[in-house]
């Protein structure tokens, strides 16, 4: 089984079982970077949890995943349209003050992950910041539901977004939001265009 066909087939498990995560610890750290009403990109945006909230607390928010499964539960849950994207099909140019990217780009090779970079870069507007987080490790793995990943150390975050282009690098270690993974360490970044 591929990520995504685990995402389409699994969509409403996944989604009833993320969408009431409590995020609201890592929101303040992006979101001080951008102004009230700014536009923000929600890239991979899952079961729509952090668009509802970006969008209940005023930003203009544009929502994409490359599940079309998820991206029916997410506009249903969010009453917001939902974009059937790929990481490879964004093509917005200087268009959001800030993208969030929770728990999406983990999903991609690093040679993936090296194309997208760019692409984000150039979706952003001008000193527009940028929120991904990925699982604290090394190295490519498949998990135990066949879901590819490849697991970041500090560094490595912020050797590929270094090269990227972006500045301003904030990367930081948290512990997993599921009370079920309390183990899991995260990396999180939150740099500027």
């Amino acid at each position: 089984m591929t990520t995504q066909t685990y995402y389409n087939t699994h969509a409403k498990q996944y989604s009833a079982y993320t969408k009431n995560l409590n995020m609201t610890t890592l929101y303040p750290l992006f979101l001080k970077h951008l102004t009230p009403g700014g536009t923000i990109l929600d890239c991979g945006c899952g079961s729509g949890r952090d668009t509802l909230a970006f969008c209940k607390m005023g930003y203009n928010v544009t929502a994409m995943d490359g599940s079309e499964e998820m991206c029916k539960i997410a506009a249903e849950y969010t009453h917001h349209k939902i974009h059937h994207k790929h990481f490879c099909e964004i093509n917005w140019v200087n268009e959001f003050d800030g993208v969030w990217a929770c728990a999406s780009l983990l999903h991609l090779t690093r040679d993936e992950l090296d194309k997208t970079l760019p692409l984000i870069f150039a979706a952003l507007k001008s000193k527009g910041a940028f929120y991904a987080s990925f699982k604290h490790g090394a190295g490519e793995r498949l998990d135990d539901l066949g879901r590819f990943y490849t697991d970041y150390s500090q560094d490595q975050v912020r050797q590929v977004f270094g090269d990227s282009g972006f500045v301003d690098l904030n990367i930081w270690i948290s512990k997993s939001q599921d009370p079920n993974k309390a183990h899991e360490e995260w990396v999180n970044v939150v740099c500027k265009k």
